[in-house]
């Protein structure tokens, strides 16, 4: 499949850490570890719909509590 279209967006500074030691380990491009990350999540997205998403918000909820 061509790779023909630019994608841009911002991301925290951890995140990028993350996947920045995900690639180094992987012996891969930033981009192409985040591509193949974002080609899982969609493939995933696909099988589950929008459960997928809903089950990683409650993750993410979880995780980061409201402040109270």
């Amino acid at each position: 499949m061509a790779k023909d279209a630019p994608l841009a967006f911002r991301i925290s500074g951890e995140l990028k850490k993350k996947l920045l030691k995900i690639a180094k380990r992987e012996r891969r491009s930033l981009s192409q570890v985040c591509d193949i990350l974002l080609n899982i999540g969609v493939r995933e997205y696909d099988r589950s719909g929008t459960a997928y998403l809903h089950k990683t918000f409650d993750v993410e909820e979880d995780e980061n509590p409201p402040n109270t």
